[in-house]
């Protein structure tokens, strides 16, 4: 394994212990309001993580390319195909290690679509603060909001999930953020792609758009 991998997979299990386990639960107690419903924490809630990731070897004409992975027993895993059960609460967590917007081709994409309320909350290094504190009691994080859209041009990348062509969840990503959100889709077999201009080629539709565990895969609701 590369330096490079191990630093990747270890921010991205360092990212999901702050930010599911601590720094999550503190903003959610400091903004009442941003309370996620109560089955997100229950024992019967799935908890989803993906990570995007920038510095992915693609082949020798395109390069580098960025790519979502699935966070399962501390490992990146592959998103070609992600399993969520059907009828229960999915409690997604979406770490964005890209720092770059892309925008997208259509500016629905720039709604939230699917999920509780049809909001997600989005933490990003634009109103998050951490620092240790003066008593020396580890991170104070400030920040977090809940947004039901966002601005076209900001958008990195999007999970967006389709059941015969038709937006069943849609989530756009900001750069360097952070995004949680609670979704539950029935059983079935959908498609799930991120529809940020994100790829190789002259309008971001190319490379990493078009490959199955890069920008797009299966999802498969059990």
């Amino acid at each position: 394994m590369s330096q490079e991998t191990g630093k990747v997979k270890t921010m991205a299990i360092i990212a999901s212990i702050l930010f599911v386990s601590g720094i999550f639960g503190g903003i959610l107690i400091a903004k009442g309001p941003l309370n996620p419903p109560k089955t997100a924490q229950s024992s019967a809630a799935y908890q989803l993580d993906l990570v995007i990731t920038t510095n992915n070897w693609y082949n020798n004409s395109v390069g580098y390319q960025p790519a979502y992975f699935v966070v399962q027993g501390g490992k990146l895993m592959s998103s070609a195909t992600i399993s969520i059960p059907g009828n229960v609460p999915v409690f997604v967590t979406i770490t964005d290690y890209d720092n770059g917007s892309a925008g997208v081709a259509s500016p629905q994409y720039a709604n939230v679509t699917g999920t509780s309320g049809n909001t997600v909350l989005i933490v990003n290094n634009t109103n998050v603060n951490s620092t240790a504190s003066s008593a020396n009691q580890g991170i104070n994080v400030n920040g977090g909001y809940l947004a039901s859209q966002v601005p076209a041009s900001l958008i990195a990348h999007t999970f967006t999930v389709f059941s015969d062509g038709k937006v069943v969840l849609n989530i756009p990503v900001l750069p360097s953020s952070v995004e949680f959100a609670t979704f539950t889709l029935p059983p079935g077999h959908y498609e799930w792609h991120c529809e940020g201009l994100c790829g190789s080629g002259p309008y971001g539709l190319e490379g990493a758009m078009t490959a199955v565990g890069w920008m797009a895969g299966t999802v498969i609701v059990n």
